[in-house]
């Protein structure tokens, strides 16, 4: 049997209102005493060790306790008749129980926003003359030219076996873009190190950066098996799209906590050497595996036979 974190959230002692919200608080307090410590102090005493470890076991039982009274909220929503009215939309209610057109909803927003900020880089690479913001508009360009592709594939999927084929091409197609966007990686991170490129950020604002990364990567990893599981291929190809995106935000954060935190150049230039070339890996097996399997389902499909993917 799978363990499942509702296993886990459901099995924990009941807390009233008022003792949860303390524990909440606690948590954030202990999180904010733990994070000036780490920046005033270089010397980790046993008082500090015992904050590490008790900051650490609140903020993991509020993080239990808040995704139980998240479900609670949830559910509480869909009792609700306001919720019932919103259903009777049709488009409204495609997207609360279509996962794959759900998906797409919210990959527009993705869209815009990465060909916004493909823009920028290209305007800023272009004005200042570096190789490492024309890489970069390059790379989110390639992102937005296969979220485009997805989405579209995805809205208009109808289940017939023309509409599959259409699906599994594209899937083949941004599979060969995936790889070709493991390359422009590669220059990213080849210019990164060899131009000795820097990004810092103001004050503490690293650690807000380091967090909104390292969760963004969390929900993309979770969310990229999630619509493993659909076997839709525009689906699984929207979710590898966050997936790289997620990536490039981890060795941009790589390369300022080096600035921020970094000590020998030597060590430094091979930790970001190593997190470039896993990432640059990553995104390229992600391309390849696209590729093959899309390859095998569309040959499935003109021997007749019924594909994995596409369904």
């Amino acid at each position: 049997m799978k363990l499942r974190i509702t296993h886990i959230t459901n099995s924990l002692p009941k807390l009233s209102v008022a003792v949860r919200i303390l524990l909440y608080t606690t948590s954030i307090v202990l999180s904010a005493f733990t994070i000036v410590y780490v920046v005033r102090y270089d010397e980790i005493t046993p008082a500090a060790a015992a904050l590490f470890m008790l900051s650490g076991a609140s903020v993991a039982f509020s993080v239990l306790y808040v995704v139980n009274d998240i479900g609670y909220i949830i559910k509480n929503i869909r009792l609700s008749d306001t919720f019932r009215k919103i259903r009777t939309n049709k488009r409204a209610e495609r997207i609360i129980t279509d996962y794959s057109y759900r998906t797409a909803a919210t990959a527009s927003v993705n869209f815009t926003l990465n060909s916004i900020y493909a823009a920028f880089n290209a305007v800023v690479g272009v004005r200042s003359g570096s190789s490492f913001y024309v890489s970069l508009a390059a790379y989110y360009f390639l992102l937005s030219v296969i979220r485009i592709f997805s989405i579209r594939t995805t809205l208009r999927h109808n289940h017939t076996k023309e509409s599959q084929r259409y699906e599994l091409l594209t899937y083949l197609v941004s599979g060969c873009m995936f790889i070709l966007m493991s390359f422009v990686l590669v220059g990213i991170v080849t210019v990164t190190l060899s131009t000795d490129y820097k990004k810092e950020y103001p004050g503490m604002m690293i650690y807000a950066v380091a967090t909104y990364t390292f969760i963004k990567l969390g929900f993309a990893i979770i969310n990229t098996q999630k619509a493993s599981r659909t076997r839709s291929p525009s689906t699984m190809t929207l979710r590898n799209l966050c997936l790289a995106d997620s990536l490039v935000s981890l060795v941009s954060l790589q390369t300022a906590l080096n600035a921020e935190f970094g000590g020998d150049a030597e060590f430094t230039a091979l930790i970001n050497r190593a997190v470039g070339s896993i990432v640059c890996i990553v995104v390229f097996v992600i391309g390849a595996v696209s590729a093959a399997n899309a390859a095998r389902g569309l040959k499935k499909l003109k021997n007749g036979e019924k594909s994995d993917v596409g369904a």
